[in-house]
């Protein structure tokens, strides 16, 4: 209606460059970009929206071109050095993303938006250290940064410092118990200590949050499927046989089959959650099943030697021993030293030598009858 009034006005189409961008329209964006740049050519606004529309579809070298256009036309704006840097991070162009965190931290030194991405930035590098000292510069400037404290936690996690890791992930819970990650890293620790229970509680609070990402749910699955076989087997000093419930095995391992279905929702093409699907079929001796699931994580993923060996083990339990002899092969083809692959092979050498001998011992006492 503004261009109407008045074709000129430069911010009806300026606006309509974001408006557009978050409605995914990104064809309507890029014309009214263009319309613009007939009023302006020179307007440092449209160049960053534009920008804005060119990253989320991952145009990231396009951009920052558009990006660097705005710096130029207007070296103060909000944060521009930040967000060039990380398109040049997300692009895997590190040397000049460190070089516009820099820049940006310092025209603006005490900005913790900046700080903290360049500490995620370092930490993805292997710089622990480097890591480690801006997220201790967030605290000086807000100590109850719940992320910061979070991934101070990773840091003496990544040192083999678990006790101390705890204590980090605990205190930025306290700060936000909103916050994914923490629970997780939790259970994690407590599985280590062998306290599935307690890991168990962890599991269930991480599952309050919305998770999006596909290795976390299957790195979750797999944790639930490891409490309900250890706890059924009694392998720990929280329970015994009696204290864990048929009811209670089943919730975990529904609980484990939850995670990875809602992972290959995110990702229908992660072979590990096929993976431990199959692995709970097994638990559940639904052999049908299990082999359905390992064969999707081995036409995935021809590699996955785990997958290969669970499934000739599928096959060896329904007797299809042509399958599951193939399946070993094909698992020796990969690794040859695979941990499980020697037993595998002589469970299956004796399974054929029994079948074999079943004729010769039926005619033995048919003829001593």
């Amino acid at each position: 209606h503004i261009e109407q009034l008045d074709a000129s006005f430069l911010p009806s189409y300026c606006n309509r460059i974001i408006a557009y961008t978050e409605m995914g329209l990104h064809d309507r964006a890029e014309e009214m970009f263009y319309l613009a740049q007939q009023v302006s050519s020179d307007c440092a606004l449209c160049y960053y929206n534009i920008g804005n529309s060119l990253y989320v579809r991952g145009l990231y070298k396009k951009a920052v071109g558009c990006w660097l256009r705005t710096a130029e036309l207007e070296p103060t704006h909000p944060q521009i050095y930040y967000r060039i840097a990380q398109a040049f991070w997300y692009d895997n162009d590190y040397e000049h993303a460190r070089e516009y965190f820099l820049e940006e931290l310092r025209n603006n030194p005490g900005d913790i938006d900046v700080i903290f991405d360049f500490g995620l930035f370092l930490l993805e590098k292997g710089e622990i250290e480097a890591a480690k000292e801006k997220f201790n510069r967030i605290l000086e400037f807000k100590p109850c940064h719940a992320p910061a404290i979070f991934y101070l936690g990773e840091v003496a996690l990544n040192g083999g410092d678990i006790e101390h890791a705890v204590e980090f992930y605990d205190s930025a819970l306290r700060h936000d118990d909103r916050l994914s990650g923490p629970y997780y890293r939790l259970a994690q620790c407590a599985m280590a200590q062998g306290k599935f229970r307690k890991a168990r509680a962890y599991l269930m609070s991480e599952l309050r949050h919305p998770i999006e990402d596909a290795n976390l749910l299957v790195s979750m699955g797999s944790m639930f499927f490891t409490i309900a076989t250890e706890l059924r087997l009694g392998r720990n000093t929280e329970v015994t046989n009696t204290d864990y419930t048929d009811a209670q095995n089943e919730i975990d391992l529904d609980n484990a089959t939850h995670c990875l279905f809602k992972s290959l929702d995110i990702d229908d093409a992660n072979a590990n959650a096929y993976y431990y699907l199959g692995l709970i079929s097994i638990y559940r001796q639904l052999w049908d099943d299990a082999i359905e699931f390992f064969e999707h994580a081995i036409a995935l993923n021809p590699d996955h030697v785990d997958a290969v060996r669970e499934a000739a083990r599928s096959y060896l339990y329904q007797g299809n021993m042509d399958e599951a002899y193939n399946k070993l092969y094909q698992a020796r083809a990969v690794a040859m030293d695979h941990p499980g692959l020697k037993e595998l092979g002589t469970a299956m050498m004796l399974r054929r030598l029994i079948q074999r001998s079943l004729p010769v011992i039926k005619w033995f006492r048919s003829q001593h009858q």
